[in-house]
C-alpha cells in the first residue's frame, strides 16, 4: 500500500480538490478566498509576465 505522503497522484488530486473548492469560494464572493488565491500566485504570475515583456531581472 503506497503512503498518500508520497502518493504524487494523490496528492495532486487534493490539490486539485483544494484549488476547485478555493474557486468555488471566489465565485461565492469570498473575498478571503481571492486573497489566498492572490498570495498563492502573485509571485509567480509577476515573474512570468515580467519574462514575457522583457524585464532583464525577472529571469533569474
Amino acid at each position: 500500500m503506497a503512503c498518500p505522503i508520497f502518493d504524487a497522484d494523490k496528492n495532486k488530486a487534493l490539490e486539485s480538490n483544494a484549488e476547485q473548492q478555493l474557486l468555488e469560494r471566489i465565485r461565492a464572493s469570498d473575498h478571503k478566498a481571492f486573497e489566498q488565491l492572490h498570495e498563492t500566485y502573485y509571485a509567480e504570475l509577476f515573474v512570468m509576465a515580467m519574462k514575457k515583456l522583457g524585464d532583464r531581472d525577472a529571469r533569474s
